[in-house]
């Protein structure tokens, strides 16, 4: 009797387990990946934006394997936008063209859209957070006066708009970032791209040539960025979907206007990404169902890892 007994507890104790186990069968979950958005943006091959285009006209591969599109943006949803500003002595001379051109920036902005004002110089200064208020964004921008000297700090600039200020919005997100490449700080530019690798956010880098060791009359873009800090920017860009601008110091609208039609024309499509065993950023590669449309995006993107329970994440088998 004693024995049977036993067997009974026994029994009453793991059957339950059995049946849990049986009815996870059909929804195993293992929680890994966090969702990567990543944007696109879409042209026909004059360059002119194609607009109404669905989930159903992207194919996403990551790590050799299809990937199921769950998330998808298109070119009308709001716009959250960070123009971050070198204040430093060196951009001096150009401070009040690009003072006039994130202006006019600003005031064509969307009645949704939003916008914020970062000045970094030897701190970070977020002047106005997001807004739609054009403004207040305009009051922040004509207040920027520059300072003399200043340190490198341009990365943390990018790293505190990504993981503070951009934390939790969704949808379309851009940096525009305009500086001489003078205060980019080797020691915390691999961090940076990292967490441009695993983010969501594209970055358009706005160059202008002010007088440097590394720079002369005549140089090549090229040259630059294959031995001058520009390189950093050129990667910056590349890493995000974006792209490098050159300006000419003097007028900064033609940049400032296309990025304006460019991001007015960004989808965002959402997957999970194959997760590498070695921590290393798989490749993405992204087609379009009609042959004659062109698309620009990140290449690579690294699964983010030790998420928090607030993130979402996938269940898979």
């Amino acid at each position: 009797m004693r024995k049977a007994s036993i067997l009974t507890a026994i029994l009453i104790l793991v059957l339950p387990a059995v049946a849990i186990s049986q009815s996870e069968e059909d929804t195993p979950i293992k929680v890994s990946t966090l969702l990567a958005n990543v944007p696109v943006i879409v042209s026909d091959k004059t360059g002119k934006h194609v607009p109404g285009l669905t989930a159903k006209d992207f194919k996403i591969t990551s790590g050799g394997n299809p990937k199921e599109i769950v998330y998808f943006s298109d070119a009308e949803m709001p716009l959250n936008v960070a123009i971050v500003l070198d204040e430093t002595g060196s951009v001096t001379s150009v401070l009040g063209s690009i003072k006039k051109a994130a202006k006019d920036y600003v005031n064509q902005l969307g009645p949704n859209d939003q916008c914020m004002i970062v000045t970094f110089g030897y701190k970070v200064t977020v002047r106005e957070p997001l807004t739609s208020d054009k403004k207040r964004l305009a009051s922040r921008i004509g207040e920027i006066a520059g300072i003399t000297g200043g340190i490198g700090i341009m990365n943390d600039a990018v790293l505190q708009v990504v993981q503070k200020e951009f934390a939790g919005v969704k949808g379309r997100k851009a940096i525009i970032l305009l500086t001489d490449a003078g205060e980019i700080y080797k020691g915390t530019t691999p961090k940076m791209l990292d967490e441009l690798i695993e983010g969501d956010t594209v970055v358009y880098p706005i160059y202008y040539p002010v007088p440097h060791p590394w720079f002369k009359n005549g140089a090549k873009l090229a040259d630059l960025i294959r031995n001058t800090p520009v390189g950093t920017l050129n990667d910056v860009a590349s890493y995000t979907g974006g792209r490098l601008l050159i300006a000419d110091r003097h007028d900064f609208g033609p940049q400032f206007q296309t990025i304006m039609e460019e991001l007015k024309k960004m989808y965002v499509l959402g997957f999970y990404p194959e997760e590498s065993s070695d921590g290393t950023p798989n490749r993405i590669n992204m087609d379009l169902v009609r042959p004659d449309l062109v698309l620009r995006t990140k290449k690579q993107i690294r699964p983010r890892t030790n998420l928090g329970d607030s993130i979402p994440k996938k269940r898979e088998n």
